[in-house]
């Protein structure tokens, strides 16, 4: 009880010595309630994540579309057909309806369902067709009339681009109706596959690991002057005991100042968070609210790690009555390569699981935690040998012998930051090929696919010539088919329609080709032949037709690889009586370089057409949707962080440039240049930034590797990506460097050697 009395008194003292400091104690404790504020900020938005997760989840399911091939058409039903599709590479969420009576069910976000004719647009996609970069769109929309706007209900995101388009039939899209009597599900059970499991978790540690650095940094602003005047306090009595404490209650108050400040930024980039989109997402404000227990955690857990790193601090420095004295004499640092063992240990011999993942954790915990505790180490290392070299380098190199350790702090979180970057790279590029699916498509002939499900052969005409007039499509290879079944089996095989000079891109016709002929390969001689009934199944109906007396046998090709590895049936239009039978028309093609929107006229030109109809782009692999989400949420995720680290290196840099306020304004009154001055500031950054980025690529590529072999994975590292992580950390390192000389003027006047 003496104990806690002891500590509350002391605390109390340290927290109005802090208050009643002055301007510099005031600025000093603004200074490091920035800093923490920043990673408070973003320790808040991590503990929103599961509630923005489970919002869009919910949205998402509301306006789900259940259907049943069992409902038939009736007065409390509507006939809907998916028309979404990518417009310069942002998503457009799309849903045609045609009620089948005169009480539907209703899409969230709308108050009536739009007739025919008339669309229903998201405001995100309101303000792009009023736009210029809509301009392309808007074609699509040129005969529709906009009939209002989606509510916030039925969007999953504020900027979300999203229509509802009203339609007085669908029964020619066949297979792709369908009906139903409500809208919404119940939103799936999430079954996460565990090496996603293991991806999600190593992802949060990797990225709020640099946050809770730069944080315990901001609680130590201003050290060597707090430590000036704790010598003072022992002149007048406290013992080494009282002295750590009053310094904890001076880093107590920053650190509840930097609670205010934190939840403040929250607040506002909360409601700031409706007009950004990262990587294609978009959340509403309403949904950004901390999970209570994980905010309860973060307010308790900031004012005791900052009185922890405070006492921590004091570890090494010995406050007497008459000054301060620091360790002189180098000290072997026991901790890291510990801490290195202890996490190459768990790491090696962990396993990709649910249970393992706290394993995991506590191994990605501990690696990157010796990476901290070894860059002061390296620092001072690689500094205590440096001699000679310009003035400015002089100066540099001097400061970073005499405290080697501010500077190594201020770099500390985008080394933390770099290395686990280059491990999530590592780990992610490595288990990516588990979730790449192979498409079918062979993308050497052709680079863009449209496709439509044309009434008849007329229609496929006309969208054929829409899309081959469009500028810029090269080499357009049209294919029109059906499914068409034997008599006498249950084979089914593509039918291909098309003029002589489209049948002659898939197959090798003979010399002589007219309309009214059908070909059929050599290897389905057995099937067809000359007079021999067709059963073309299209799109739930079944059309009998006669293969005509002009028919001949031709070998097989399909260099487009538009029909798979299997064979096919080649007729002309008037070859076979197709009416009734709904067809398909695929068009391959080739496109302009030097026409960088020859996509964005293909989709206008190809919807304008069809609301239904698809633009792709051709890919031999492609990513599971599951496993793309997780890839968008951590690039987002990352540009987070590296603002705030940007943020934080900043208000580091000019915490240093303040306690260096006198040896400037000496500097500066015996005549030293400005450029000399900058050239020593950018010096005394770039050397503990090398020594890091250094550690940064081991560190990582280590954890990476580790990583990998947890999962069964192969170890591969990627140079290109490698450099590029590293060299974004030099870049925002640099940068920060840069925006901080303004100051470096204003503190190089000889008014600087004045004192309170």
């Amino acid at each position: 009880m003496r104990r806690i009395r002891f500590w509350a008194r002391d605390l109390a003292m340290g927290l109005r010595m802090a208050a009643d400091g002055g301007r510099q104690g005031w600025g000093r404790t603004l200074l490091s309630a920035v800093g923490i504020g920043l990673g408070v900020m973003l320790l808040l938005i991590a503990a929103a994540v599961p509630s923005i997760v489970d919002g869009h989840a919910q949205r998402v399911a509301e306006r789900a579309t259940p259907w049943s091939d069992k409902l038939k058409p009736g007065v409390h039903t509507m006939a809907v057909v998916g028309a979404n599709e990518i417009y310069r590479g942002r998503e457009v969420y799309g849903l045609l309806l045609a009620p089948d009576g005169d009480h539907p069910p209703l899409p969230p976000g709308l108050t009536r369902v739009p007739g025919p004719g008339e669309v229903v647009v998201s405001p995100a996609l309101a303000r792009l067709l009023a736009s210029p970069d809509g301009k392309l769109l808007g074609l699509r929309f040129t005969d529709r009339a906009i009939a209002g706007t989606i509510g916030d209900a039925g969007l999953t995101g504020p900027n979300e681009l999203a229509y509802y388009e009203g339609r007085a039939s669908l029964d020619r899209y066949g297979d792709a109706l369908h009906r139903l009597d409500r809208f919404g599900i119940r939103p799936p059970a999430t079954d996460v596959h565990p090496i996603q499991q293991t991806l999600i978790i190593v992802a949060l540690i990797i990225l709020l690991f640099p946050v809770a650095v730069l944080a315990a940094a901001g609680a130590r602003f201003g050290g060597e002057q707090r430590d000036r005047r704790l010598a003072a306090l022992r002149l007048v009595g406290a013992d080494t005991a009282m002295v750590r404490r009053i310094a904890a209650g001076e880093s107590l108050l920053a650190a509840l100042c930097g609670l205010v400040c934190g939840t403040g930024a929250f607040l506002l980039v909360r409601q700031l968070a409706g007009a950004v989109t990262l990587q294609g997402l978009s959340v509403f404000p309403a949904e950004i609210v901390p999970r209570p227990v994980l905010a309860a955690l973060i307010v308790l857990f900031v004012p005791v790690a900052a009185v922890a790193v405070a006492v921590f601090a004091m570890r090494r420095v010995s406050v007497e009555p008459l000054g301060v004295v620091r360790e002189s004499t180098g000290r072997r640092r026991r901790l890291w390569w510990r801490l290195l063992v202890a996490g190459i240990g768990l790491l090696a011999f962990a396993k990709v699981g649910s249970i393992s993942n706290i394993q995991v954790s506590a191994g990605v915990v501990l690696l990157l935690f010796s990476i901290v505790v070894l860059l002061p180490w390296l620092v001072e290392a690689a500094v205590q040998r440096l001699r000679g070299g310009p003035l400015s380098w002089q100066l540099a190199t001097r400061r970073l012998q005499l405290s080697s350790g501010t500077a190594a702090r201020a770099v500390s979180g985008v080394t933390v930051a770099v290395a686990g970057a280059v491990a999530l790279q590592m780990f992610v590029t490595g288990v990516q090929a588990q979730y790449t699916e192979e498409t079918g498509h062979r993308t050497s002939g052709s680079q863009l696919r449209a496709d439509t499900r044309p009434a008849d052969y007329l229609a496929a005409e006309s969208f054929i010539a829409a899309i081959r007039s469009v500028p810029g499509v090269q080499n357009a290879k049209p294919t029109t088919r059906a499914e068409l079944t034997v008599d006498f089996s249950n084979v089914s095989f593509p039918l291909v329609i098309g003029d002589c000079r489209t049948l002659r891109q898939r197959a090798h016709l003979p010399g002589s080709c007219a309309d009214g002929e059908a070909f059929v390969p050599e290897e389905l001689r057995a099937h067809f032949r000359a007079g021999s009934h067709l059963r073309i199944q299209a799109s739930g109906r079944t059309v009998t037709a006669r293969l005509p007396a002009r028919t001949r046998l031709i070998g097989f090709s399909d260099p487009g690889g538009t029909l798979g590895s299997g064979s096919a049936l080649y007729a002309t239009p008037d070859a076979l009586d197709l009416d009734g039978a709904h067809l398909r028309t695929t068009i391959d093609m080739r496109l302009d370089p030097a026409r960088p929107d020859t996509a964005e006229r293909v989709a206008a030109a190809a919807l304008r057409l069809d609301s239904q109809a698809s633009v792709t782009t051709l890919k031999a692999t492609e990513l599971r949707a599951d496993f793309a989400d997780i890839q968008r949420g951590l690039s987002a995720g990352a540009i987070g962080v590296l603002f705030v680290i940007g943020a934080s290196l900043l208000v580091a840099a000019l915490e240093q440039l303040r306690q260096a306020r006198r040896p400037l304004s000496v500097l500066a009154s015996f005549g030293t240049r400005r450029t000399t001055l900058a050239l020593s500031v950018l010096w005394q950054t770039a050397v503990p930034m090398v020594v890091g980025l250094t550690l940064a690529t081991a560190g990582g590529v280590t954890l990476g590797s580790l990583l990998l072999r947890s999962s069964g994975q192969p170890i591969r590292i990627n140079l290109p990506g490698l450099l590029t992580l590293t060299s974004a950390g030099a870049v925002v390192t640099l940068v920060v460097t840069a925006v901080s000389l303004p100051l470096l003027w204003r503190l190089m006047r000889p008014e600087g050697l004045r004192a309170e």
